[in-house]
């Protein structure tokens, strides 16, 4: 009798035989996206409003701006306290693991504007900004990049439950 392997990832409920992780492209994962360690992914923040961070909970993910300094994408800080020399709007916290694959490194005195299709027609993924008064930025230009780890009321310090579908 053939035995067929199911999921690997321990605890997926999910009747398949493979998960795929949409941060690192692996179509037999062991893991989940918010566990990927794939050396392009990292464990990144941004800091919005409260309705803004229960909105992105419920629907359990984050899209691109219209604009910012190298154009409409998700942006993060290396740490929630980077966040708040960078936030337009104050009160949640999102950790997010975010895969940022082959990064385009800029400078803050010479940006350039970018799209999700200009940035992978260039063979990148994700754009690093360097030398903003108020600490480095990364972009990237689609959810899919984006795994939600955690979103935090700051007024209360409380965890935002993420409708994982």
């Amino acid at each position: 009798m053939l035995q067929t392997r199911g999921c690997r990832v321990p605890g997926c409920k999910t009747k398949h035989r493979r998960h795929y992780c949409r941060l690192c492209g692996d179509e037999d994962s062991d893991h989940w996206a918010s566990e990927c360690t794939h050396p392009g992914s990292f464990t990144l923040y941004h800091q919005t409003d409260l309705p803004s961070g229960q909105a992105i909970a419920s629907g359990r993910n984050m899209k691109r701006g219209t604009g910012g300094i190298v154009g409409g994408g998700i942006y993060f800080a290396a740490s929630e306290q980077i966040t708040m020399g960078k936030a337009h709007h104050r009160g949640c916290m999102i950790e997010a693991r975010v895969y940022l694959g082959n990064i385009l490194q800029v400078s803050a005195l010479w940006p350039g504007q970018y799209t999700f299709d200009s940035l992978t027609g260039s063979g990148y993924d994700s754009v690093h900004v360097i030398g903003m008064p108020t600490g480095d930025e990364y972009i990237v230009y689609s959810q899919e990049q984006v795994r939600l780890r955690k979103i935090r009321d700051m007024a209360t310090g409380r965890e935002i439950p993420i409708n994982h579908k």
